[in-house]
């Protein structure tokens, strides 16, 4: 298997290059967005890259221009770049569409969206504006908990595999972030407790060999086999003890709007992981990956 870096593999309908060049939080105003920051900053200071928060205004109202005028402020007094996007006629309420947009205009930037509480997360923001933007962009996104805590540095990067098609779809972006913030990569798969060998040795069999051709290919690279009842617990829980851990997911794309966006284990991940969830859609069967040889 070779191994793009993340710009390569991020399907758009615009032409990427091979790495990330700039990364855009999205702002909401709410509190989570000092600790999406933090994460934000270590993030584009690892990539070397331009950190820049974005708003959209909903509608031309004066609370808007306040909260508008606000986070420009907030953006300045952090030594950031700030941009203001305004929903135009046709987009009404619709603040996914000017995001959908911007990030359309940027290719090789890696989008962050961050929710202070759950409730907001799975029933306004991932409904209205994260799901609707994945959905006209697929391409993966940084999306920051209710759980998330600040960190002071990024640690390692660490990616869900179980051998099928699906979770191999986030391993090269996994692997391609890892690469460019100089990190290790933690390959991880959870197994039901009540199973013992053969399939322990079964599943351990799977990532470990994973692990060994990533490190074939240079990859710092290691494995983890967990054991849960439930998959999205397992694996926040394991890297929520490991400080500085970005988890990199695969979602199914079934079931409801939020389901098919993110899928069950990764809405549990999001929920109680302390770190950014890095969300990977899959790609179309007519557009599957050429293998790089590069």
């Amino acid at each position: 298997m070779s191994v793009p870096l993340i710009g390569e593999i991020v399907p758009s309908t615009t032409t990427v290059t091979s790495a990330l060049d700039q990364v855009l939080l999205f702002t909401d105003g709410s509190p989570a967005m000092g600790t999406a920051t933090s994460w934000c900053r270590l993030l584009a200071d690892g990539l070397g890259v331009e950190l820049r928060l974005v708003h959209v205004m909903q509608a031309d109202l004066p609370r808007h221009h306040a909260m508008a005028d606000e986070v420009r402020e907030q953006a300045a007094e952090a030594g950031l770049a700030a941009d203001v996007l305004a929903c135009d006629r046709e987009d009404g309420m619709h603040i996914d569409r000017p995001v959908a947009r911007a990030l359309a205009a940027a290719p090789t930037a890696l989008g962050c969206f961050a929710s202070s509480n759950l409730r907001g997360l799975v029933r306004t923001m991932l409904p209205s504006v994260t799901a609707q933007v994945l959905a006209a962009v697929p391409r993966p996104a940084a999306v920051f908990g209710p759980a998330c805590a600040p960190a002071g540095r990024i640690d390692r990067v660490i990616a869900c595999v179980d051998g099928s098609e699906l979770a191999g779809q986030a391993l090269p972006v996994a692997v391609g972030l890892a690469r460019q913030l100089g990190v290790p990569l933690t390959l991880v798969e959870v197994v039901d407790p009540g199973w013992r060998t053969p399939q322990d040795a079964i599943e351990a069999a799977t990532v470990r060999k994973a692990a060994y051709e990533l490190r074939a290919q240079g990859v710092d690279a290691s494995w983890e086999v967990l054991h849960g009842r439930h998959v999205g617990e397992a694996i926040a829980e394991w890297a929520n003890v490991h400080p500085g851990t970005i988890i990199a997911l695969a979602t199914h794309g079934r079931g409801g709007l939020v389901e098919a966006v993110m899928g069950s284990v990764a809405h549990d991940v999001l929920r109680l992981a302390h770190g950014p969830v890095l969300i990977v859609r899959p790609r179309p069967r007519a557009h599957a990956l050429e293998p790089s040889h590069g």
